[in-house]
């Protein structure tokens, strides 16, 4: 299946889960009633601190790695130039199913790791974390023993903690979790042929007034918000 075909399929689930519109203001929440049993929704203010700052990290990028946060590279740089949050790929810290969620993450990269093909090894989350900020977040590397990658670490292990069915836990079970795959595609998605023209309307019909002519987003956020409201 084409990358772009799941892209455009990802498009439309995010579609449907506004009702068909997305707002500049409007943000994809975790539905506790998703769950269904298999996972204990805690609080985040509950949480340790060290988790609490992996969670601000990962919602509040902009402010924390990024060009108005504090956490600064080997090259003086911040660790994310642009104003993308974690959460704009992975929504709510990672906590909405279907929304490429974390609580997974733990068993998945259990040492020694999982086998990344590209590369032929394994690699273990660190790395996978730093990968994502480069290539994902137009970013640098973190220092793997740093603060601000072992509290992402902690607070991906945090969320791993909430899964209450035994069926869901350790490194051979960790696929049954729902929701950690890429969203459910139409059954006659392989014969789909992609329409560049339909796209084009569709993007001047509902995309264009938040994401701009280019598709530049506006990058930006609200003060007191402390994250992007529009991606790329």
């Amino acid at each position: 299946m084409s990358k772009n075909l799941l892209i455009l399929s990802f498009i439309t689930v995010l579609l449907a889960i506004n009702g068909g519109s997305l707002h500049a203001k409007d943000q994809v929440k975790a539905d506790p009633d998703t769950y269904e049993g298999w996972y204990d929704d805690r609080d985040i203010e509950d949480a340790p601190a060290h988790v609490q700052y992996g969670y601000e990290l990962i919602v509040h990028t902009p402010v924390t790695l990024g060009p108005d946060g504090d956490v600064r590279g080997a090259n003086g740089d911040p660790i994310v130039y642009s104003t993308l949050s974690c959460s704009s790929c992975h929504f709510d810290g990672g906590r909405v199913v279907e929304g490429i969620p974390f609580f997974q993450v733990r068993d998945k990269y259990a040492p020694p790791g999982k086998y990344w093909r590209p590369k032929n090894r394994v690699r273990q989350i660190e790395e996978r974390i730093n990968w994502c900020l480069v290539n994902c977040a137009n970013g640098q590397m973190l220092e793997e023993d740093s603060a601000e990658m072992q509290a992402m670490v902690a607070y991906m292990n945090w969320l791993a903690d909430g899964i209450t069915d035994p069926s869901m836990k350790g490194p051979e079970n960790w696929q049954n979790i729902p929701g950690h795959t890429w969203p459910p595609l139409p059954a006659n998605s392989l014969e789909m042929i992609a329409d560049p023209a339909l796209g084009e309307e569709i993007y001047w019909n509902r995309c264009d007034r938040c994401h701009g002519e280019q598709g530049a987003g506006r990058g930006e956020y609200r003060r007191g918000e402390e994250k992007a409201r529009v991606p790329a």
